[in-house]
């Protein structure tokens, strides 16, 4: 992971505020989602995504 990968993760992981994370197409957003997920399966994350194949993409790899 990148430095801002592990920032946004490590924020998100905290739990004492909200996250919003813009970066460029193939930068790696991705990771930021996924990882806290594996940590806190729990918990519950809202994703917005422009393409509808995105969120199909990560709804079939994450299941």
């Amino acid at each position: 992971p990148c430095l801002w990968q592990i920032e946004v993760v490590h924020i998100i992981l905290r739990g004492d505020k909200d996250v919003i994370s813009i970066a460029a197409t193939g930068s790696g957003k991705t990771l930021t989602f996924w990882m806290p997920l594996l940590f806190r399966p729990q918990d519950i994350q809202i994703i917005v995504t422009p393409l509808n194949l995105l969120r199909t993409q990560n709804v079939n790899n994450l299941a």
